[in-house]
């Protein structure tokens, strides 16, 4: 009983950490200390210029020889997927979605917020679980993996589903929608590693400290940033009965409920399979945790641009996501230590 209260209070002390800083968020949204367009201004500095910076510093410190051994995480992201899609297309034709909506709605079931709320969460669990003994640098490297394959992903499979029935969309596709700021700081760092890994002469590279320094100073506003965004948008409650209470059922169980237990399926198989090794404590804790979170806050971006109907819907469903998110994610980071940590491997 000691144990699982001990664990208990970790998962909640996790999610709580950084549930505190979303408030804080929406506190400044409500006292006005945060207007939307300062929020619109804080989003980009987040999405443009300090998570590309993070990735960049991150992926750039990567050792090839030792990170080639999780190459099963972005291959997570390729199974992830396509259950999302099939699972919500199942549980949205249960609850009888609208034809015009299904889609739409199937990409909310998909695309789970796989950048910004990990990254806090698991930073939160690295403080609060002494068995996670892995380094944080090498966390957000391995997100920053995740992310290689699901952003690109997000931008043309999950933007396709969201405009729907819309015709015209297509043409509205930029660059930064196939790959946005945070994939190419990734890829950015990746190169720069591998130059600097094989380099004959590293005075070049010596000269370059103070640059990376400055990337790295503002890589380090990612979290907070994200999460007080996080917070604003959580401030736009959601019009009642627009949408219906068996949608939302049907998404957040599929979210929520059925995503989570499929990471936890795929961690089994990776295992058996041999695919991932015994004690691999890091590989379980991201694989789990991507496959938890709520949905992506991106999913209104894209509907703002190629599907104006869909807003509305999707700032509910994503409301009832992030409440019912602070009580799933919390029984996931207590499930993951208890199977992993006290237990051994599945």
């Amino acid at each position: 009983m000691d144990t699982i209260s001990t664990l208990l209070f970790a998962s909640v002390s996790s999610v709580t950490s950084v549930l505190l800083v979303a408030l804080a968020g929406a506190a400044m949204v409500k006292y006005r200390l945060l207007g939307p367009e300062t929020v619109k201004v804080l989003g980009a500095l987040v999405f443009y210029a300090m998570l590309p910076c993070m990735l960049f510093e991150s992926s750039a410190g990567i050792v090839w020889g030792e990170i080639i051994k999780y190459w099963h995480i972005p291959l997570s992201a390729l199974i992830l997927i396509p259950s999302g899609m099939t699972i919500g297309w199942l549980l949205l034709k249960w609850a009888k979605a609208p034809k015009e909506m299904l889609k739409p709605l199937i990409a909310v079931c998909t695309f789970s917020n796989s950048g910004y709320l990990p990254i806090p969460l698991l930073s939160a669990a690295l403080l609060y679980f002494p068995t996670f003994r892995f380094s944080h640098q090498l966390m957000i490297t391995l997100i920053a993996l995740y992310l290689a394959v699901y952003s690109p992903l997000l931008w043309l499979v999950g933007l396709h589903m969201v405009k729907g029935r819309e015709k015209d969309a297509k043409s509205k596709i930029k660059f930064f929608n196939i790959l946005p700021p945070p994939v190419i700081g990734l890829l950015l760092g990746m190169l720069f590693g591998v130059l600097r890994e094989h380099a004959a002469n590293q005075a070049f590279f010596l000269w370059l400290a103070p640059l990376l320094t400055a990337i790295g100073t503002i890589g380090k506003g990612t979290i907070p940033c994200a999460l007080i965004l996080l917070g604003a948008s959580m401030m736009s409650r959601p019009e009642a009965n627009i949408v219906s209470p068996r949608i939302t059922a049907a998404v957040l169980s599929c979210r929520l409920l059925v995503m989570p237990l499929i990471g936890f399926l795929l961690v089994w198989v990776f295992r058996q399979t041999g695919l991932m090794a015994p004690d691999d404590m890091i590989s379980p804790l991201i694989i789990i945790v991507e496959s938890a979170t709520p949905a992506a806050t991106n999913l209104i971006v894209m509907a703002s641009v190629v599907n104006p109907k869909a807003q509305q819907p999707f700032a509910a469903l994503l409301f009832w996501n992030y409440l019912s998110a602070i009580f799933s994610l919390t029984l996931v980071l207590l499930a993951i230590v208890w199977i992993f940590g006290q237990r051994g491997a599945l």
